[in-house]
Parts: structure tokens; sequence; C-alpha cells
């Protein structure tokens, strides 16, 4: 039945709510099928048990239900023993240590590195990625890198080019010359400081190309003493480093 619930001195044409009384929610008796569920069962769930018409409707839902998350996979609790959280890993396809996690082969111009790879193995783990995925994201990490270097070298040969354009420019008939000298002035810091030119890639990097060029530029072939410790004497090693392609 639908009532209307009014304040003292409310003729019945609305005005104020205050002291307005709510109806109380909907008496469900305890009646018919439901006189056999126990009193703490009906007093838990009697508004979800009302919605049933007889307890075959009621089993007939809870096994349904059963069948629909028989297999589920439930994340352990914090006080989940280890056999739970190994069962679970497993199902999840998470491997019970960090060495479980295997990759594909590196992509072209990605470099291998042992002490990355042992952390991601460990982080990957601490965030119970499966295998796959602890694949699949080792992968992409590794393609972002690639196509990074790949984008870097080519914007270093552009300016290797560009400085070479320059440098043919501002010696003119003098640039074998300069080329030359420059390789001399870079072999008189020994071969630990050519290494450091390999390895660091300063030695074909455009801006010390061009300020080696001019030092070479202000001196003498004589006064560079060819023979002097250190110096390789060789026009080889900056020519590769400044034109690594072409010398191929």
């Amino acid at each position: 039945m639908f009532r209307i619930y009014r304040s003292e001195g409310d003729g019945g044409g609305g005005g104020t709510t205050e002291g307005t009384t709510a109806p109380e929610t909907a008496n469900i008796e305890k009646t018919g099928w439901l006189a056999a569920v126990s009193d703490d069962v009906f007093n838990a769930h009697k508004e979800e048990l009302s919605k049933h018409g007889n307890i075959s409707a009621v089993l007939k839902e809870h096994f349904n239900d059963k069948a629909k998350y028989a297999d589920a996979i439930i994340k352990p609790k914090d006080n989940a023993s280890e056999e739970e959280v190994a069962l679970y890993k497993e199902r999840m396809g998470i491997p019970l240590d960090a060495n479980g996690y295997q990759f594909d082969a590196l992509p072209e111009g990605a470099t291998e590195n042992a002490d990355f790879e042992a952390w991601y193995r460990a982080k990957a783990l601490e965030m119970n990625l499966d295998a796959d995925q602890g694949k699949k994201f080792f992968g992409a990490m590794k393609q972002m890198e690639a196509d990074g270097l790949k984008a870097q070298k080519a914007d270093l040969d552009k300016k290797r080019g560009d400085a070479e354009l320059a440098m043919r420019a501002e010696y003119g008939s003098q640039y074998d010359a300069v080329l030359r000298k420059s390789a001399l002035v870079a072999g008189l810091g020994g071969p630990e400081f050519e290494k450091f030119l390999d390895t660091s890639g300063l030695g074909s990097h455009p801006d010390f190309l061009r300020g080696i060029g001019r030092i070479a530029h202000m001196v003498s072939e004589d006064s560079l003493g060819k023979g002097q410790p250190g110096g390789s004497g060789t026009e080889k090693s900056l020519a590769d480093r400044m034109y690594p392609d072409q010398n191929k």
C-alpha cells in the first residue's frame, strides 16, 4: 500500500517535510519454503532468498555459479601458504623464480646487458608477470632501444656528413692534409686515448672532428712528431671514425 507520511500541522497540501518519518523496509516473513532455512542464514540473506519461489531455484542458481567459477583463479591472500602461492602462480603461468623468464633473440641493433636482464627478471617476478607477458614486455623494451639507437645513428651519420661538407668547404684542397694531420693529433694521446675515442663515440662526433681539424690546420705536419710516444702516425683511424660506412 502506498502511503503519504505527513508532518504534524500539515493539512495534506504538502508544506514542510521537517519531522517526516520514513517508511520501514518491507518486512520479509519466514513463511513457505523459507521456514526451513536456519535463522542465521535467513537473517543474513533474506532479501536475496525471497527472490526465489522455491528451494529448487536456489539450488539451481548455486550449482550454476559453482560450475561457472570452478576454474576461477583466486589471488592468494597475504597469509596464504607457500603451497597456495605456488599453485596460484602455476595456474597463472607465473614462474616460480626469476630464471623462469625466457626471452626471444634480441632485435637487430639492441645491446645485450646481463645486469639489466637480471634486474628485469627480478622486477617481472615481483610484479607477478606471467612468462608470456614477461617475454613480450622485454622484447618491446629492447625493440624501443634498437629503434632509438637506429635513429641516433642516423642523426649522427647526417651530422658527420654535414661536418665533412663544411670542412671540405673550409679547407678546400687542403682537406686531405688536414684529415691526415688530425689523425696524428689524435694519435698523440696514445693507445688508451684512441681506444677511448672509439668506445665512447667521441672520435666520430662532428664537433670533435671539426675541433681537432682546426687544431691540425694550425700546426705543421713535421711539428707533430710522427715518432712521439703513443702516436699511431696513421690516417686510417680518424678517416674510419669520420666515414665508417664509406670505409667498410
